[in-house]
C-alpha cells in the first residue's frame, strides 16, 4: 500500500481535474492511500469529496507549496502533478527525494509557456519524468523533452442502446464555446449546408459568454441550430439522446473527451487531425477525420453522411460503439495509472539544492518588499536585484547580506 499524493491546478468542470479524479479511483481502490492538493477551486471539488478524498487548496507560489509539504504529516511515496499549470509544484516537490510524475494534459499551451514562461521552460525541458494522454501531445512535448510516455484517456460506459433515427438528421457539439474548439468553423459548415436546403438540425451544449454569444447572434436566422447552454447530468444524457452525429472541430485538443463519450454513446463522429483522440475514429467508417480548421472539410463530412440511408449510417454507429470497447474503456486507462504507480515508486528525481523552509520564508517576505507599484499599467513588477544567492558565509536576498556563521552585521548593495 502506497501513499500517493496528486495535485490539481484547479477543480474546473473542465478535462483535467476530471481525469485526475479517475487517476484517484483507480488509486484508492487498489488499496492506496490518495491525498489530493489543488491550486485552485472549482465545482469538481465535490465530486472528489463524494468519492472520499478531502482536497486542500493551497495558494499558487513557491513559499505555499513548501510550506504545505512542511506541514504535511505523511511520508509519501509517489507526487502526480497534473497539467503545466503545476510546474511551480514540481520545482518545490522534485527535491524532497520522493518519485513524481508530471502529467501533461496540453499542447498549444506547452508551446506558449516555453517561449514566454522561463521558469516553466526550463523546469519542463529538463524534467525526467513527463506522461501524457495522447500521440498528438506526445508530438508536441518531445519537441523539448523525450522523457515522456502515454496514458490514454477513457471514460465510464453508460451505454443503454442506439436511439432511433428521425426524419431528419441529427448533429451535436457538446464543450466550450471557445476559439480553440473550432466551433466558428463548425457554424460556418453547418450554414452551408442548410443553405443548400438539407434537413438536419444542429445542438450546441456550451456555457455562452461573450464570444458565444457573438456567434450565437450571428447565426440567429438559423432556427435549426438550438443553442442549449452548459448541460450536465440528466440534461446531457438528453443531449447525447437527441443526436445522431457528434461533431468535435478542435483546432487542437490533445485528449478530447468528448470524442470518447461519443464512441461510447455510438454516435457518428466527425472530427480533425488535432483531436488527440481521434484514434477512436475509423476515418471513412465510423466517422470522419478531417483536416483541421477547415469548413469546406467539414461541409463535405456532412453532405457524405446526408448520402447514406439509415442503415449505413446504423452501421457507422455500430462500428463506433465497438471502437469505444477495444479503445476507450476504463480499464484500458487503470491498468496504465497503476502500471505507471508501479514504474515510479522506486524512481526518485536526482537530488537537487533543497532550499530551507526558513529561507523560502525570507524569500517571500524580500520578494513582497522589493516590488514597485507601476500606476500606469497597474501592475507589480520586480527592481531587478538579484533575488537570492549563496556563498559560503552568507546568503544574500534581494541585495541584502544576511552572514551566515562570525559577525551578525549585514550591508545594502
Amino acid at each position: 500500500m502506497a501513499n500517493i499524493l496528486l495535485i490539481s491546478h484547479y477543480f474546473g468542470c473542465t478535462g483535467a481535474p476530471a481525469s485526475l479524479l479517475r487517476h484517484a479511483v483507480y488509486l484508492k481502490n487498489a488499496g492506496h492511500n490518495i491525498d489530493v492538493w489543488s491550486l485552485g477551486g472549482g465545482v469538481l471539488i465535490e465530486q472528489y469529496q463524494k468519492a472520499g478524498f478531502s482536497p486542500i487548496i493551497i495558494q499558487k507560489d513557491y513559499y505555499h507549496i513548501e510550506k504545505a509539504w512542511h506541514n504535511s504529516k505523511t511520508k509519501y511515496d509517489l507526487i502526480v502533478c497534473n497539467t503545466t499549470d503545476t510546474y511551480q509544484c514540481v520545482e518545490v516537490l522534485s527535491k524532497k527525494n520522493v518519485p513524481l510524475v508530471w502529467f501533461i494534459r496540453e499542447t498549444a499551451l506547452v508551446d506558449e509557456y516555453m517561449q514566454t514562461n522561463k521558469a516553466f521552460a526550463k523546469c519542463f525541458s529538463t524534467y525526467y519524468n513527463l506522461y501524457t494522454i495522447s500521440n498528438y501531445a506526445l508530438k508536441t512535448i518531445c519537441k523539448y523533452n523525450k522523457n515522456v510516455r502515454v496514458i490514454n484517456n477513457s471514460v465510464a460506459d453508460t451505454f443503454k442502446g442506439f436511439t432511433e433515427f428521425k426524419e431528419n438528421l441529427r448533429f451535436g457539439y457538446i464543450g466550450s464555446i471557445i476559439p480553440i474548439k473550432g466551433v466558428d468553423v463548425l457554424l460556418k459548415a453547418f450554414s452551408k449546408v442548410l443553405d443548400e436546403g438539407f434537413d438536419v438540425s444542429l445542438a450546441l451544449a456550451g456555457g455562452i459568454d461573450d464570444y458565444a454569444g457573438n456567434l450565437q447572434k450571428m447565426y440567429q436566422k438559423y432556427p435549426q441550430m438550438k443553442w442549449l447552454g452548459e448541460v450536465r447530468g440528466r440534461d446531457k444524457e438528453n443531449f447525447f439522446d437527441a443526436i445522431d452525429v457528434l461533431v468535435v472541430p478542435s483546432i487542437d485538443e490533445p485528449g478530447a473527451l468528448t470524442l470518447l463519450e461519443g464512441a461510447m454513446k455510438g454516435k457518428i463522429l466527425i472530427t480533425t487531425e488535432n483531436v488527440g483522440s481521434n484514434y477512436v475514429v475509423a476515418d471513412q467508417q465510423s466517422g470522419f477525420i478531417v483536416q483541421t480548421n477547415n469548413e469546406n472539410a467539414i461541409f463535405q463530412a456532412i453532405k457524405a453522411l446526408m448520402a447514406k440511408n439509415k442503415d449505413e449510417l446504423r452501421a457507422m454507429q455500430e462500428l463506433s460503439r465497438e471502437r469505444y470497447l477495444q479503445y476507450g474503456q476504463p480499464q484500458r486507462e487503470r491498468e496504465g495509472v497503476l502500471k505507471m504507480l508501479a514504474d515510479n515508486i522506486t524512481n526518485p528525481p536526482k537530488a537537487r539544492c533543497v532550499m530551507p523552509y526558513f529561507l523560502l520564508q525570507a524569500k517571500n517576505i524580500a520578494q513582497k518588499l522589493f516590488y514597485e507599484r507601476n500606476e500606469n499599467k497597474r501592475k507589480y513588477r520586480f527592481l531587478g536585484i538579484p533575488l537570492l544567492s549563496f556563498k559560503k558565509e552568507h546568503i544574500r536576498i534581494c541585495g541584502i547580506k544576511i552572514y551566515l556563521k562570525g559577525k551578525k552585521s549585514h550591508e545594502n548593495h
